[in-house]
């Protein structure tokens, strides 16, 4: 359940109370946002989460780069919460530990503004993360908490993004006008941090993020993404992640669209908190959640979409989709279990696209059949959720 106004007074302001309830926890939120403070290009937000497992506190303020000529930009945030983590092996929970958590950061932008099509920019800042992992009397026993964090550094970072951008309809959304990116954006950041806890020895701080965008033809569309995050910890890779995915849109007929969607996850030598998890909640729709774990994954999607003209009441659009998922992970998880192998699905699909919302999310009632579900898995599986895309 949830209540907002994305315009609160005629004044632009977010505010929104929401109660939700998953396998994890039942939350209570409460989240203030405004973007324009006193008419200003400065931006304030503040949220407050009662979980069943802890809260979560959260306040920031920035007058970030408002527009890609916009010369400069400063933030600073602050974020404290408990929470409780669970490790999990074949869609079965494998133990539940408490985490404590502090974060913060302070920063500032400078650019050149746009020039030739592409903005350039140099940001730098402060950055603090705490992580405390407490043992819980009724999880199971045996395995070691991950090891306590704590970090301060610098960092420092560039980014480059091009103007390139076109209006569609019927892609992510139903029914609505979409700003769709065409352009290259990278950005990198490096920081630097001395011995402290949680670490072996002086340590370098990675991340970095690239998107790429191609309209093929009047049809056809190709959207790219990698990240790599992690860290050189006394000269060893640590809580090391890539992804990438590619996204592909061909409108086959009108008012129909085929999908087709791959994504990936590597990794080395994770935190005791991470996990590489694939399943129902993951894309791997025909099975439980958190279904295999690993070291590494892969997944891919292929769907026939259709946008109906049907608008109940004024309140919706609807969609319907076909779809068929295939995926699989490498390496042996927290249990030592190995890896299931290819694991495939089909289903149907109904969506809703609130067109009266703002934020424009898209209901997803998804009936899917496992095809490769070991025996005393369930075959048949029924999801309702809320999603930003089709």
């Amino acid at each position: 359940m949830q209540l907002e106004d994305a315009n609160l007074l005629g004044r632009g302001s977010h505010v929104s109370l929401s109660r939700s309830k998953d396998v994890d926890r039942t939350s209570t939120v409460v989240s203030y946002a405004d973007t324009n403070v006193l008419g200003s290009w400065w931006q304030f937000g503040a949220d407050y989460a009662d979980n069943s497992d802890g809260r979560v506190r959260a306040l920031a303020l920035a007058r970030p780069f408002y527009a890609l000529d916009a010369r400069r930009a400063f933030g600073a945030s602050a974020s404290d919460g408990t929470s409780r983590v669970q490790r999990w092996t074949a869609g079965e929970q494998l133990d539940e530990f408490q985490q404590v958590q502090h974060a913060g950061q302070v920063y500032y932008g400078l650019s050149e503004g746009l020039d030739g099509g592409v903005t350039t920019r140099w940001l730098g800042g402060l950055r603090y993360g705490a992580s405390r992992f407490d043992a819980l009397p009724a999880s199971p026993g045996g395995r070691a908490l991950p090891a306590d964090r704590r970090f301060s550094y610098p960092w420092l970072g560039w980014q480059r993004i091009e103007d390139r951008w076109q209006k569609g309809e019927n892609v992510d959304l139903i029914g609505r006008t979409e700003d769709l990116y065409f352009g290259r954006s990278v950005y990198a950041e490096l920081g630097a941090s001395g011995r402290s806890e949680g670490l072996r020895g002086p340590a370098l701080f990675v991340h970095i993020a690239a998107t790429d965008a191609w309209s093929l033809d009047a049809r056809r569309q190709l959207y790219t993404n990698a990240t790599l995050d992690g860290r050189i910890d006394g000269g060893v890779a640590d809580n090391l992640r890539f992804v990438a995915g590619a996204r592909y849109f061909d409108a086959v007929a009108d008012n129909q669209t085929f999908y087709a969607a791959i994504a990936a996850t590597a990794t080395h030598n994770l935190d005791g908190d991470q996990q590489v998890l694939l399943g129902g909640d993951t894309g791997l729709r025909g099975y439980p959640l958190r279904f295999q774990g690993g070291t590494s994954s892969a997944l891919v999607t292929l769907e026939h979409r259709m946008f109906t003209p049907w608008y109940p009441f004024r309140l919706v659009r609807v969609g319907a989709a076909v779809f068929f998922d295939a995926g699989r992970t490498w390496g042996r998880d927290y249990a030592g279990a190995v890896p299931l192998g290819m694991l495939k699905d089909v289903g149907v699909g109904l969506r809703l696209g609130n067109n009266r919302s703002g934020l424009g999310n898209v209901l997803h009632v998804d009936l899917s059949y496992a095809i490769d579900a070991p025996p005393g898995t369930k075959r048949m599986q029924v999801t309702v959720e809320t999603k930003s895309r089709f």
